[in-house]
Formats: C-alpha cells, structure tokens, sequence
C-alpha cells in the first residue's frame, strides 16, 4: 500500500485501521508510528485517534459544540477535535 492511497487511519480499542478508497488494513501499530511514513503535506491529524489525507475530504460540515465533521471519499464520517481545529481550518483555509 502507498501512502497516497490512505484515506484515513483510525485507532480504536488498541488497533490502527488503515482506510483506502477499497480496503481496510488493520495493525497493532500506533498511530505516530503511521504518522512517520506519511507525507505531512497531505496528511493532517483531526482527532487524538484519527488522522486524514487532505485530498479526500470531500466536505466539512458544522456539527454541535461549534465544532466539525469531515466527510471522505470513502463516506466515511471522521469528526474533528477541538483542540485539531484550528490546525484544520489554517491548511484548508477556512
């Protein structure tokens, strides 16, 4: 799998899942040590436990608390934490 393929990556209950627009992968790895093989130009951590490829998010859309959730190329539904916020809005422009 390249880099540029990875959609998302999510860690939960102790796994890393790799999102691709086809395939999930699924690693007992962390997710800084993902974070390492990934260019940061294109890759932007959203959350403590999830980490996006810029070029797929397809919308970003308001959600409660002033805060936002991410739709991908993969439909998948990533929110953003607050503390990732402005980090967000600066690389996206917004």
């Amino acid at each position: 799998m390249k880099s540029n393929e990875v959609v998302s990556a999510v860690t939960e209950n102790g796994l890393l899942s790799i999102y691709t627009k086809d395939n999930t992968y699924v690693s007992h790895e962390t997710l800084s040590w993902l974070r390492e093989y990934l260019d940061q130009r294109n890759f932007v951590q959203v959350h403590r436990s999830s980490i996006v490829n810029i070029n797929n998010i397809v919308e970003v859309q308001p959600w409660f608390n002033h805060n936002f959730i991410l739709i991908l190329t993969n439909k998948q539904r990533i929110p953003v934490g607050r503390s990732y916020l402005k980090s967000l809005k600066s690389i996206l422009n917004m």
